[in-house]
């Protein structure tokens, strides 16, 4: 939570951001209005448990941490494959 921001990393590579005091999703001009923003694509390790369960489907990143530098001008965010046994 910073100052009444509380920021969400999600299953499907998305980070949101709920405003505490007006109970309410920020609404992000900068991605069209949604609620969230994205992460890239990121590295998915194509091993033989990726071949073997994984390749005909969609596989997506999620959000396991993120952090704001001290100046609270950047944002990093850490994640990678939701599936187990899916190295990224």
């Amino acid at each position: 939570v910073v100052e009444d921001i509380l920021s969400v990393g999600g299953g499907e590579g998305t980070l949101s951001f709920y405003d505490l005091r007006a109970a309410k999703y920020l609404d992000l001009e900068s991605n069209n209005g949604l609620p969230y923003l994205r992460t890239g694509r990121g590295y998915l390790k194509e091993d033989a448990v990726f071949r073997m369960h994984f390749s005909h489907q969609q596989t997506n990143n999620t959000v396991y941490t993120h952090c704001f530098d001290p100046t609270r001008t950047k944002l990093f965010v850490g994640g990678g494959p939701l599936p187990f046994g899916l190295c990224g």
